[in-house]
């Protein structure tokens, strides 16, 4: 059975006692009381106590310096893939690095996206300045655009066996002798 919204009245279903050919089942209970229902203006207010509170809690002015430098960081994140941490630690290497000192973070995006030896050398940089394991930090770069770090071996046949395909290299073969 239908419930009218405000006063909680169950309403008939057509056919039933009490239903009015066009007009509203039953009487609804038309609008709530002044001082029951918030204003939209009301509303407003709250919700916007509410985000202020957050920002307290969540760290106040503190969180706004996380998204500036986000937002610093974000041409790195997108163009190369990486983490908002990996991209402030190139930012900040950068800065360091006579090349790139004088680029923003676009620019920097852009050169280190175009040029894989300048990437390497702020990865490494980068690497220093954090305390980082800056081989493996390379190798781990390397890998992520499918070059091989150093002292891997390449794929493909074990070396010492026939090319494939080819003839047998034993005795009575092309190289060898009988």
């Amino acid at each position: 059975m239908p419930v009218d919204p405000v006063t909680g009245e169950k309403l008939p279903y057509p056919g039933d006692p009490g239903f009015e050919e066009g007009g509203a089942p039953a009487e609804a209970g038309g609008e709530a009381p002044a001082g029951e229902m918030p204003t939209v203006d009301e509303l407003d207010a709250l919700l916007g106590q509410a985000d202020e509170i957050a920002a307290e809690v969540e760290g106040g002015e503190g969180a706004e310096d996380e998204e500036g430098a986000e937002s610093e960081a974000k041409p790195l994140m997108e163009t190369l893939g990486i983490s908002q941490e990996r991209a402030e630690d190139l930012l900040a290497a950068a800065k360091e690095m006579d090349k790139t000192k004088d680029m923003d973070a676009t620019q920097l995006a852009e050169a280190l996206e175009a040029d894989f030896q300048l990437r390497m050398e702020l990865e490494k940089l980068a690497a220093q300045m954090t305390g980082e394991d800056p081989e493996e930090e390379a190798a781990a770069a390397m890998e992520a655009e499918g070059m091989m770090p150093p002292g891997a071996a390449p794929a493909g046949p074990p070396m010492g066996g026939p090319p494939m395909g080819g003839p047998p290299m034993g005795p009575g073969g092309p190289m060898g002798g009988m």
